[in-house]
């Protein structure tokens, strides 16, 4: 599931590769949501998806290694762009647009790619032994940053721009193998720190200048993990950080969901569950 950025739509998919964008904008009258458009992509499974724009532009990652990049237009879907270049199924995508759309997506073998709305495109040098299975823009778009997790436990923050590796968690006495592997990696509002949800249902919350665990989150109760990397959809929790008013720390919420069914809002700094 993932809310266009204005908030009015809904992006959801389905096991079998169909694709349903809500309308939301009802719920501002108690109102239930309405389904706006569906179709059904031809990308074998889709495992991850992204919106480009305000509202009129997204982008599904599939299990056919191919990245398509979606328009709405006069209450239509169509397809704008295939990217192709991965050599195995698609684990995680995100975009961001400044001058133009750059696109970052993470492969199963543990290949990271940046696409460009030019035409253009790279290979970040590999450092996830796995599995890549989150991928995040810093909020701050001066510097062309993303943060990584794998399915090996690690954490990687990228320089797209000087295509290099510019930290990495792996071998950082707070965050090595005895970490279980990462299902999400969520840059804060501010890009002071990330937030990281691991397979032993744990979210916790790193300072991203001294790499130092600040917090630690616990409630979700999904089933153990298996070695198995294909067991990294099956255990997932997504999270991210959300402000309100004045967007202080005092009005910043961590809230995520499962695979065990269950949403969970809790206060960043005391670490209660909000009722």
């Amino acid at each position: 599931l993932k809310f266009s950025p204005d908030g009015n739509l809904l992006l959801s998919v389905a096991q079998d590769s169909s694709i349903c964008i809500w309308d939301c904008r009802p719920l501002m009258y108690n109102q239930p949501i309405q389904p706006y458009l569906s179709f059904s992509s031809q990308q074998g499974l889709i495992t991850s998806i992204a919106w480009c724009s305000l509202n009129s532009e997204f982008i599904t990652g599939g299990g056919d290694g191919t990245i398509q990049i979606w328009s709405i237009k006069n209450n239509k879907i169509e397809q704008s762009a295939v990217l192709k270049g991965h050599h195995d199924s698609i684990t995680c995508i995100a975009a961001q647009v400044t001058n133009i759309l750059t696109i970052s997506s993470g492969s199963k073998d543990g290949d990271i790619k940046v696409w460009y709305s030019n035409g253009e495109s790279k290979t970040l040098p590999k450092t996830h032994k796995g599995a890549v299975t989150s991928i995040d823009y810093s909020p701050f778009s001066a510097r062309n940053l993303i943060i990584t997790g794998g399915y090996d436990g690690s954490i990687n923050l990228y320089d797209i721009d000087k295509n290099q590796c510019l930290q990495s968690w792996f071998e950082n006495v707070e965050m090595t193998r005895i970490y279980p592997p990462i299902s999400c990696v969520r840059f804060s509002p501010n890009g002071r720190f990330i937030l990281v949800s691991s397979m032993d249902n744990v979210i916790r919350l790193f300072d991203l200048s001294t790499h130092k665990c600040k917090r630690i989150y616990i409630g979700h109760k999904n089933q153990e993990y298996g070695n198995n990397s294909t067991m990294a959809v099956m255990h997932t929790i997504n999270c991210g950080i959300i402000t309100k008013g004045s967007g202080s720390k005092d009005h910043c919420y961590i809230v995520s969901g499962s695979q065990d069914g269950n949403i969970w809002i809790w206060n960043l700094q005391n670490k209660k569950p909000v009722q």
